[in-house]
């Protein structure tokens, strides 16, 4: 009987520290649990920051050709303003040129009328 009751406290030895290492392990399982679902809750975080950037970004791409679309069509009304100032700079000189040669040539006209 002391046998058997040897035997049984050998168990019930191993049984307790198997019931402790489980619990050990139910402890790191748990612990490892709540690690994994705060790691998904900062993914998802993490997700979320992106879309809201990629949203942001696309917005910021489209006021940005607006505004460039925008601006390239004020180049060309004001190239077109240069252009026009340019020829009728041109045609007040030669307006003016061609008064100065006929009065030149008036005034010839009354040299020789003179003369």
């Amino acid at each position: 009987m002391v046998v058997a009751e040897q035997e049984k406290a050998a168990v019930q030895a191993d049984f307790d520290a198997a019931q402790q290492a489980r619990a050990a392990l139910h402890g790191e399982l748990d612990a490892a649990r709540q690690a994994h679902a705060a790691a998904q809750a900062r993914q998802e975080e993490g997700r979320r920051q992106i879309e809201t950037l990629e949203l942001q970004l696309h917005e910021l791409r489209t006021q940005f050709s607006t505004e460039l679309e925008r601006t390239r069509e004020q180049v060309a009304v004001a190239q077109k303003r240069a252009s026009a100032t340019s020829c009728r700079a041109r045609v007040t000189r030669s307006t003016r040129y061609a008064r100065s040669v006929k009065q030149a040539v008036a005034d010839l006209h009354t040299e020789r009328a003179t003369a």
